[in-house]
């Protein structure tokens, strides 16, 4: 099913149910997750925003969880997808990655925190299958934000990539020019990407047209950061 957000007014959920809690786990150091998600307020009625609370008044269709990169920021990823997190510190607070697999194991997909170089040396755009601008996205300052969807030749082999990124105005986002994502007014740049080995270019038709392919489109495109 597509993936679509909701309103949500019940008692608070299962945390497994809401969020992936590798995500959770790794934003909260050595604080304890628990068992049922947070309603961003304390015992007072004071606001306390906590990873686990932050999708409190909000529900996501049926088979998919929520992965916070940060407190409130992050993405939606199927709930049979496993995601396995780096965390900046020990302390929790931010993942400077995410390595996103199928359930099978292979890996499909990932995120990572402040980067400052370019498309990776080698790398290649082979056909341009789909490139459509973003509105809704807060965060890239003036920068324009795209989701596309790309035949790329690079060290790992030829694959289908979907990604999210930002450019200035005049940067033609069909080319590896575009590589990485403004965030926090700009201030920052991170990579967030869906992939699908093809054994030539020839398969990528195929592979777009695939379930799995609207799916990374889906989980790319719902990375949002925090508002700064």
């Amino acid at each position: 099913m597509p993936l679509e957000r909701s309103g949500y007014e019940g008692d608070p959920r299962p945390t497994d149910e809401v969020y992936h809690l590798a995500c959770l786990e790794a934003l909260a150091g050595d604080e304890q997750v628990p068992d049922t998600e947070g309603t961003g307020q304390d015992e007072d009625g004071e606001l306390s925003v906590t990873p686990w609370s932050t999708q409190s008044g909000q529900a996501l269709t049926e088979g998919w969880a929520y992965c916070p990169t940060e407190t409130g920021g992050g993405m939606a990823i199927p709930s049979s997808f496993e995601v396995t997190p780096d965390a900046a510190n020990e302390e929790g607070g931010a993942l400077n990655g995410l390595t996103i697999a199928d359930s099978t194991g292979q890996q499909v997909g990932g995120f990572r925190a402040d980067v400052s170089g370019g498309a990776p040396e080698g790398a290649e755009v082979v056909e341009v299958l789909d490139v459509t601008e973003q509105p809704d996205y807060t965060g890239a300052l003036a920068e324009t934000v795209y989701l596309r969807s790309l035949v790329v030749e690079a060290g790992s082999g030829t694959q289908l990539m979907v990604d999210l990124v930002s450019v200035p105005e005049g940067t033609d986002p069909e080319t590896l020019e575009a590589w990485d994502l403004a965030i926090h007014d700009g201030d920052q740049r991170v990579v967030v990407y869906g992939t699908t080995p093809l054994a030539s270019a020839n398969g990528a038709e195929e592979a777009a047209d695939s379930t799995l392919h609207e799916v990374l489109r889906e989980m790319v495109g719902s990375y949002q950061p925090a508002v700064q």
